[in-house]
């Protein structure tokens, strides 16, 4: 038996089912098991076993524990998650270093899906416009740092490849590098929100 702590039943149980899972596929991995999310050898990096174990014990023993969340549209989110895109490119910069949960919003650009090099970066790992987890917690990462793109940067095509055409680098926008990122073989369903936001969202703020 568990406390909630002020959660609602549905949401504890998610903290806990996710952290079993994280812990249960990582023994897994050692025996050459993939992720049932990605499809690909499960890698799980610390960032998952802090965040996920944190939020565990805590609810637990009926404290409060968050995990810091951005919500990204389809299929930028799947992109980060599978380690094909290391940046995420938004208009404001931000002076947050740390753990950083993706969140997948319900928003998908299904045209974006099937134009290259978004089509065959999906490909690769078995995904289509069709089968991409929406609204949903499905990583952990970790915010590096923050760049502020010049217009030398934009001239030069910065920083190049596959994750130049994944993001908008013009001038003036900031590039948040993302470090670590790992798939939670059981995503977390949740209502996204705008700029940084807490998960689990408590009793009375739903």
């Amino acid at each position: 038996m568990y406390k909630t702590g002020g959660y609602t039943k549905e949401v504890a149980q998610n903290l806990i089912e996710s952290y079993n899972t994280v812990v249960e596929s990582t023994h897994n991995a050692q025996a050459g098991a993939s992720c049932s999310f990605t499809g690909i050898p499960i890698t799980i990096g610390g960032a998952a076993f802090r965040m996920l174990g944190a939020a565990f014990f805590a609810v637990q023993r009926g404290e409060k524990a968050e995990m810091k969340c951005l919500t990204i549209r389809q299929p930028w989110a799947t992109l980060i998650t599978l380690g094909e895109k290391q940046f995420e490119t938004r208009s404001w910069q931000t002076a947050y270093r740390g753990e950083l949960a993706i969140h997948a919003g319900l928003g998908i650009d299904k045209s974006a899906c099937r134009q290259e090099p978004f089509k065959s970066a999906l490909a690769r790992h078995g995904f289509t416009a069709d089968n991409l987890p929406l609204g949903a917690i499905i990583a952990t990462s970790r915010l590096a740092d923050c760049y502020q793109v010049t217009h030398a940067d934009a001239g030069e095509g910065w920083p190049g490849g596959n994750e130049f055409v994944f993001g908008d680098y013009s001038p003036g926008r900031f590039a948040w590098k993302l470090e670590d990122a790992a798939a939670l073989a059981r995503p977390i369903p949740a209502k996204g929100r705008l700029s940084f936001w807490e998960y689990p969202v408590l009793e009375g703020e739903q």
